[in-house]
């Protein structure tokens, strides 16, 4: 059997049957419906050297990542991705990294029981309800999106760091009652500083980056 027949071809390059780990830069991703072959894989990484590139290309359907039951990681930021359909159900996925996509709607992440690191900044997310029940989300990042309400957090057990740059918020009353919040990024926000004054009282052990 050739190699060519025993590999998976996948963004220009081939990789085997059983491969864990792809990580790749600047690749011609046209579509992930080769990842359908790949059961065993467990980090999709595909990143850009251009962090500001706007998402273009070939839309990304992420349909086919169902059959790939083990992914703990994913990170593809400045893709053509507007759906996560398909992230649904992955009970081991620890980190997902959508930066610098079209991706709005967080439904399909409501209830994963191992997600702890979620990057959505310059997304069109706006709406933070579905993360309410994802209680071991550790750090979330959603810098430069339309975010306004963060109310849906407070409370959250796990919730280490929270980066709110650029986004809607202007009350910050939820930031006080995350027990476990240790760093939060409050640069450009509609906030006075008698509000950021309030919370430095309430949390003096939590790093403010203003």
């Amino acid at each position: 059997m050739t190699e060519q027949a025993s590999t998976i071809l996948f963004a220009g390059q081939r990789f085997p049957p059983g491969a864990k780990v792809i990580d790749l830069v600047n690749a011609p991703v046209v579509t992930l419906d080769p990842l359908g072959e790949l059961p065993e894989l467990r980090v999709l990484r595909i990143r850009q050297t251009n962090p500001h590139e706007s998402p273009g290309g070939a839309l990304l359907d992420l349909s086919v990542l169902r059959k790939c039951p083990h992914l703990a990681v994913v990170e593809i930021p400045e893709q053509n991705v507007r759906s996560l359909a398909g992230v649904e159900n992955h009970q081991e996925l620890h980190t997902l990294d959508l930066s610098f996509t079209r991706v709005a709607d967080l439904t399909p992440l409501v209830g994963l029981p191992g997600l702890a690191i979620l990057r959505l900044r310059h997304t069109r997310v706006a709406d933070l309800a579905p993360l309410a029940s994802i209680s071991t989300l550790q750090e979330l990042d959603i810098a430069h999106t339309p975010v306004a309400d963060i109310s849906v957090l407070r409370h959250h057990p796990s919730l280490v760091a929270l980066d709110l740059r650029a986004t809607r918020v202007t009350d910050l009353s939820a930031l006080a009652e995350m027990p476990a919040l240790r760093r939060v990024v409050v640069q450009r926000l509609d906030v006075d500083e008698a509000a950021i004054g309030q919370l430095r009282k309430a949390r003096p052990g939590v790093e403010m980056v203003v």
